[in-house]
């Protein structure tokens, strides 16, 4: 049951903040239906802390991004993902991260007319917790660590600085099949570079010039993924519109 509360309580958390936060609002927010043929892309923050791009991405996509559940914690009608959309929405003024994240699930929740509850369900995940051999992250100063930021140069790649573990777990569930759930108990941020053969299967034990997921996740963070399973709360989309044209 604790593993339960800790994954319920990041949700909830995420449903409180955007109730004390209504009033972060994007200045000006564009959505509108990708070109005919596009395949699902990506969005985040652009350069400078005012916006929020996206490319080519579906309300699922959207929702697993505002919210930070990862796509088997989503369900609902079939074209939240298969119709994608261009998103482009700013701020009148530079933001945190964190509040143009705000922004971000209050724009998806207006934009989309969208209304969901959550659900209690059994499913497998995985649990990210520190190796026996300590980590091999370099810990940053969260007085001078600046704006978190993870990019992605390329395929089986990820740089990070100043990230927190919970955000670096949801993000790494996006390349895998099931949720992953941040037990490392580290606090603070963290600058670190994750090379991985995204052609291998996650599980370890191949051998290639680069490793499977989960085995340079052991080998170049010092952190460890493990297989559980446990009942996990699953956004389950009552109501939501395809956005009018702008």
């Amino acid at each position: 049951m604790r593993w339960f509360s800790l994954a319920t309580a990041g949700f909830v958390a995420a449903v409180s903040l955007t109730a004390q936060k209504q009033d972060l609002q994007f200045d000006v927010a564009s959505i509108k239906p990708s070109a005919p043929g596009s395949k699902l892309g990506t969005i985040r923050p652009a350069p400078g802390r005012r916006r929020y791009v996206g490319t080519s991405v579906s309300l699922k996509l959207l929702i697993t991004v505002a919210y930070r559940v990862n796509y088997a914690q989503v369900s609902g009608p079939a074209w939240i993902s298969d119709d994608l959309f261009d998103v482009n929405a700013e701020a009148e003024r530079p933001s945190s991260i964190e509040d143009l994240h705000v922004m971000l699930r209050n724009m998806v929740a207006d934009r989309f007319r969208l209304r969901m509850h959550s659900e209690n369900k059994a499913m497998p995940a995985y649990v990210l917790t520190v190796d026996k051999g300590g980590i091999k992250m370099t810990p940053r100063d969260p007085a001078s660590a600046g704006d978190p930021e993870i990019r992605q140069p390329g395929p089986g790649v990820l740089n990070a600085k100043s990230a927190a573990m919970d955000y670096f777990a949801w993000l790494l569930s996006l390349f895998v099949d099931k949720p992953i759930l941040d037990k490392t108990g580290l606090g603070g941020v963290y600058d670190f570079e994750l090379s991985w053969n995204p052609d291998l299967t996650i599980e370890p034990g191949a051998e290639n010039t680069r490793p499977g997921l989960f085995e340079a996740v052991r080998r170049q963070l010092g952190l460890r993924l493990e297989a559980q399973n446990g009942p996990l709360p699953i956004l389950v989309i009552d109501h939501a519109e395809r956005p009018k044209p702008d």
